[in-house]
């Protein structure tokens, strides 16, 4: 068999070009897009160079703020499933992180709709905060934006669910990472879980 290295390179150099043409214009598309999902009620949170991923600085140390998004969603009728604690585990096989917590929360009557929508959104959920100490030893809370995780399974009919988890979250990361004491409902009234599964 003989082949002609000369058109095969050709034609390498010319697919090439092709993917960076089609990657780069559908990028864009992609976030359109997504923007489209987001719809109104945008929380006050800063995007990080991530797309879909908010962030919240905090004006506590890491063990500091994973307990007051804890003590915040509790009170607010979330599950807090647990706390993983990436930097510990690393270090059991001698791997140093800096400090990375993730809170695992939720809460069926806000998830569940997401995943009737689209059940392979189940992936995607329950819904966590990512609480880590920076190079710049600035401690900030992640997690996913819910019009990222929409759009990605691209569920339709969600709008209102989508702006009531991003107000929900932008409360409770901005009480948890604000300095003071926590902005946590009146005792006695009836909690209202309306972002996380």
């Amino acid at each position: 068999m003989c082949y002609n290295f000369r058109m095969l390179r050709t034609n390498s150099l010319l697919f090439a070009c092709f993917l960076l043409v089609a990657c780069g214009s559908g990028a864009s598309s992609d976030t359109s897009s997504d923007a489209a999902v987001a719809g109104s009620a945008q929380p006050a949170a800063a995007f990080t160079g991530d797309a879909g991923v908010l962030s919240w600085q905090s004006e506590h140390d890491v063990e500091s703020t994973v307990q007051r998004l804890r003590d915040s969603l509790i009170a607010r009728g979330y599950n807090v499933f647990g706390t993983i604690m990436h930097d510990e585990d690393a270090a059991n096989v001698d791997i140093t992180l800096r400090p990375t917590r993730l809170v695992i929360f939720g809460n069926p009557k806000a998830g569940s709709p997401l995943m009737e929508a689209e059940q392979v959104m189940g992936l995607d959920l329950p819904m966590k905060f990512l609480v880590a100490k920076g190079e710049d030893r600035k401690v900030r809370v992640f997690t996913n934006d819910p019009a990222y995780i929409v759009a990605r399974h691209k569920a339709e009919g969600l709008s209102d669910n989508v702006a009531a988890m991003q107000a929900s979250l932008d409360k409770i990361a901005k009480s948890a990472t604000a300095a003071g004491p926590l902005d946590l409902p009146t005792p006695g009234a009836a909690p209202s879980p309306t972002g996380n599964e």
